[in-house]
Order: C-alpha cells, then structure tokens, then sequence
C-alpha cells in the first residue's frame, strides 16, 4: 500500500495505482471525484478535513465542499482536469475546501487524473490539513486568524446586506400606505438614512481588510463627478451641492477607479456635512489641473507631469478649527486607528498614486483636497455602456410581465421583493432553499420567463441552482444577487454566463428596473415568445 503526500503522486494514475493507496492509513486526505463532480470514495482523514461523515460524502458534490466565492473557479478546475489530456493545464493549482462545522481550514492540497476500467475519467484529490501546523507557528497562526475573521467578516456582511434589504423593503411598503402619511415619512426617511450609513461601515470595513488595487478606466471626471453627487445630495438632506467645473481637455480621460473613488468621494461629502449640518449653506465641488512641478512643492513624491484636482469645500459658519490639516503623504497610525472611514479615502487615494489633504479654519471652512495623476498607465478598457431603457417599458400596464422564480433563505426579504413585483404585474413563485427551487423549477418550466436567485443558501447553494438551470434551459436567464462583498464577484459571475448580479442591500426599485431589462432583452431575442 501506498502512503502519498499531495506532490509524491504523479498528475495521471492509473486505476490499480489508485486502489493501491494506503486510504485507511495514510494522514493525508484522499478523495475521488467523478467526471460529474460527485464523490466516489474518500478516507477518513478527507472526512475529518471538511467536517462530514464518510458515508454522507459518498454521492455529494464537491462544489457542496468548496466555499462558495470559489465556486466558479473550482468548477472550471474540475472542468480542466476531466477535460485537459495535458496535465500542464491544471497540475499545481490548489483546490479549496471548508469545514461544515465552522473550523477554519489551512490545507495544501494536489490532483491527479485517472481512467477507470469503464473509460470514464475521474479525480483524485490529495490533500494535508496544515492547521495543527499553523497552530504551532506563531507566524502561521496569525496568518490563520487573519483568513478566520475575513471569512467572518464576509459571512456577517452578508447576513447584515440581507437585513438592510428587508428594511428597504419595509420602507418601500411604508412609503405605499394610505394613513399618517407624515409619519410613514419620518419612518421611511430615517430607515434609509440609517442603511445608507451601515453600507457604507460595511463597505468600509471590508475594503480595509482587503485593501483591494484600484482598476482604472480613463474617465471624464466632470460625468463622474455628476453622476456621483447626484446620489450623495440624498445623504446630506438634500442640501446643495454646487459643482464647478474646468473644461479643459486632460480632464476627460482621468485614470481611476470609479467604484472606489466614488466611495471616497462619497464619504468626504458626508463628512463636510456633518462638520456643519446646516442645510441652507450649500456645498461646492470643483475641479480643475495643475502641473506637476507646482504638485511637488506641497507632496515630495509627486512624479506625474500633470495631475487632476477635485476640491470639496464647506464653507461653513464661524467656529474654532478643531482639526489640524492631514497630508496623505505621511498616513497618521494613529488617526487610522479610531477612524475607519477617514482610513478608506487616504487608502483609496493612496493607491491611485495620489495626495489628500484637509483643512480646516477658524471661520468654520473645511476643505479635502484630492490630487490624481494624469497621464498614469490604465489596466483596462472601459466597460461599454449598457444603453437605458427597456422594449417592455410600457408592459408593466398591461399585466403581462412575466413568471419569476425568485430564491433566497431570508424569508422576509423574499416576501418583500415577491411582494412588490407582483404589485407591478408579474407572477412571483418563490423558494427559500435550492433543492425547493429546483422542484419549483422542474413543476414550472415551461412557463418561467426569469430565476432571481441568492448566491449563498442552506444545502445546495444558489451557484449549483444556477448551473443545473443553464445545463436543462440554457436560454433562461438568471439573475444572481448576493450579500458578499467580494471585489472580484460581479465580474466572476457575469463571466459565468449569468444574466447578470445584484449586489445587497438594494431597493426594490433597482430590482425592478432589472427584471424589466432582463426579461425586455429576453423578448427582443425571441425566448419569451417561445414561452
């Protein structure tokens, strides 16, 4: 018998090789894997790794075993070694696993390829839990805590976006009632402003622990400016935000990252206006450039030719200063300590090459200052522009929109969405688990027209709801949406062939104008005919 170790076995075993291994003996964990993803056999050491009973495993999904933000790469993984003759395809790519039991999982693990006496192709994994390891080495063990309360922090998001969701819903429902209107205003204006703000915390805290890189587009700064303020003016009170702009050219193509500038912006906006709140005093932002010799004078690093300038001004009442000026170039350890947000944006504007800096003054102005390069190197193309609008722009009148299969474990949340499509003309069938949705969808087939679905749910989880969807009705779209604030999420899943992802919270209003653009698209391809 055979005790391997995940780089002792070659990439392609044969059948005797494989029953050969010392399966009860060895530490290491060992698990088949079919050509369809199910598990054909594994040894207790596999068992213990992920947290199951041997004989629960025989038959489930490896997906079932994987965490979920990885789901889309495992599978194209399995996908390659069942596929790919060449073991240079796939070989020394490392396969994740969780713990059904919650246990935090360092693990190195290997695959091989086999042909079995039948012809069919499966998948050996080897695997070694490191956890006793990490524990061992202080090094490893913070390393092993810090992936602890990543995985934390992104569960409890989630769980927190699910929650904001059903208050938007509920504020939506409130904003719909037909006694003590004044009331139900106060309620729904408060709701909203206590969501906006816990996103943002989320947000925040996330980007922190993650400090994703900036992925820049050439971008005109004045739009982006506009389109941003005009979201923002909601979170200050509707309080006048004037904005100023330079027309100059070099303007037009500034290298950044909108997401996270945006946030930036956003919270520099929030802050002016708490510094002084009083409504009747407008705000002002303003742009304009200056050349990079003038840039070096205030920051010693500045090595661009030409840099943007966006200016947000306060100008306040008077008052004492009781804050002195902040220059990016020397991040303050201390400051960032005990306030996160203030962190985010000197982060953000950190990594786009760029300089902030805050002032305050004795009349009661306050002023950020944000300096990006022009000129710097962009990663990617911008994204082409999905044109607004929707061929079924006057179908919701009619009644005739369409069925829905709609998913999600929070039941409140799923009872409000359902709630309001219905109340614009759809027929709305709902599941709060996977296996549920994937008996509703088999009953109701022929008539679904859209599957809205959460990404995580109990037991099979919304990416295997999708999956098998696509493999039985190819031309049916799915719309997935989820809590988790992973970066790289929403270009996983529309790269999957998903119709497209809803990031939580959102309002009901953003859901519906989706379902609008999906199902208008779908009927101009000729599927919604079809059905």
């Amino acid at each position: 018998m055979t005790t391997p170790s995940p780089d002792s076995l070659p990439p392609v075993l044969t059948e005797n090789e494989v029953k050969g291994l010392a399966w009860d003996q060895t530490a290491a964990g060992l698990c088949l894997v079919g050509s369809d993803g199910d598990v054909r056999q594994c040894n207790r050491a596999f068992a213990d790794l992920v947290g199951h009973a041997e004989s629960d495993l025989v038959g489930m999904p490896l997906l079932r075993l994987q965490p979920s933000e990885h789901a889309m790469a495992m599978q194209a993984q399995h996908r390659e070694i069942i596929e790919a003759d060449d073991p240079a395809v796939w070989a020394g790519k490392e396969t994740y696993f969780i713990n059904n039991r919650g246990r935090p999982i360092a693990s190195y693990s290997r695959n091989a390829r086999m042909v079995n006496s039948v012809g069919e192709v499966q998948r050996l994994i080897t695997v070694v839990d490191l956890s006793d390891i990490a524990r061992a080495n202080r090094r490893l063990e913070m390393i092993n805590r810090i992936e602890t309360h990543a995985a934390l922090s992104s569960t409890v998001s989630n769980d927190l976006n699910n929650l904001l969701s059903i208050i938007l819903g509920y504020t939506a429902l409130l904003r719909d009632g037909s006694s003590d209107q004044r009331r139900q205003q106060v309620v729904a204006e408060g709701v909203e402003g206590a969501v906006q703000r816990a996103t943002s915390l989320v947000k925040q805290s996330l980007y922190m622990m993650r400090r994703p890189e900036p992925v820049r587009q050439k971008t005109d700064l004045g739009k982006f400016l506009e389109n941003k303020l005009q979201v923002v003016r909601a979170e200050v009170g509707d309080r006048p935000v004037e904005l100023e702009l330079s027309m100059v050219p070099e303007l037009k193509a500034v290298p950044l990252d909108t997401m996270q500038l945006g946030e930036a912006i956003g919270e520099m906006i929030r802050r002016l206006h708490q510094f002084e709140p009083d409504t009747a005093r407008g705000l002002r932002t303003r742009t304009r450039w200056d050349a990079g010799s003038l840039v070096r004078q205030k920051f010693s690093k500045a090595d661009a030719r030409t840099y943007a300038i966006i200016e947000l001004i306060n100008p306040g009442r008077p008052r004492v200063s009781s804050r002195p000026p902040i220059p990016t170039e020397k991040i303050s350890e201390e400051s960032s300590k005990h306030d996160l947000g203030l962190t985010m944006i000197e982060r953000i504007i950190e990594t786009h090459q760029g300089f902030l800096e805050y002032v305050s003054e004795a009349g009661g102005a306050a002023t950020y200052t944000v300096w990006l390069p022009l000129g710097a190197e962009v990663e990617v193309e911008p994204d082409e522009v999905v044109p607004a609008g929707s061929p079924l722009a006057d179908s919701a009148q009619r009644g005739d929109q369409g069925t829905l299969l709609m998913v999600d474990d929070e039941e409140g949340l799923l009872a409000t969405m359902a709630s309001s499509l219905r109340n614009h003309g759809y027929k709305v069938i709902t599941a709060t688990d996977g296996e549920t949705a994937m008996l509703e969808f088999r009953e109701h087939a022929e008539k679904l027209d859209l599957v809205i679905t959460d990404l995580v749910l109990p037991g099979m989880s919304g990416w295997e709801v999708f999956t098998a969807i696509r493999e039985t009705s190819p031309k049916l779209p799915v719309l997935i949406m989820s809590g988790h604030l992973e970066p790289k999420l929403e270009a996983a899943v529309n790269r999957s062939g998903a119709a497209g992802f809803v990031q939580k919270p959102f309002g009901l209003n953003l859901l519906l104008k989706r379902v609008r653009q999906l199902l208008g698209t779908r009927s101009v391809s000729g599927s919604a005919a079809e059905i």
